[in-house]
């Protein structure tokens, strides 16, 4: 299978806070403490202890070294059971300030084992 991504995508280990917007049943859910499995440019991938819904939207804030708090809106593409309680959930960023993007790849540009590619600068 070709990989789809554009960015370089690192191992991370932060905490990522997460809410959204359920109209469909008036709820309003906020996911606190949510671990960071990996970052890259174009998305991430957190680790939940419950199911998400593919497609929705999630309002996302964390924190890297050396820049100020990133907010960024992603949509939720895939969901994987990976234990009886744990879920990963791979999110892309639909919504992310330029400078935001900016800071993220210049992080995993600095914290990535593999050779950098031109394409993905």
């Amino acid at each position: 299978m070709k990989e789809k991504r554009h960015y370089i995508r690192i191992n991370t280990d932060f905490v990522v806070w997460a809410q959204a917007d359920m109209d469909t049943y008036n709820k309003y859910f906020i996911y606190g403490g949510l671990a960071a499995k990996n970052l890259g440019g174009g998305g991430i991938l957190i680790e939940t202890d419950e199911s998400m819904a593919i497609g929705m939207l999630l309002e996302l804030k964390f924190y890297i070294p050396n820049s100020d708090a990133i907010e960024a809106i992603g949509q939720i593409m895939r969901v994987e059971k990976t234990s009886k309680s744990k879920f990963e959930v791979g999110i892309k960023f639909t919504t992310l300030e330029k400078d935001d993007k900016k800071n993220i790849i210049n992080f995993c540009k600095r914290n990535s084992k593999k050779p950098v590619k031109k394409k993905q600068l």
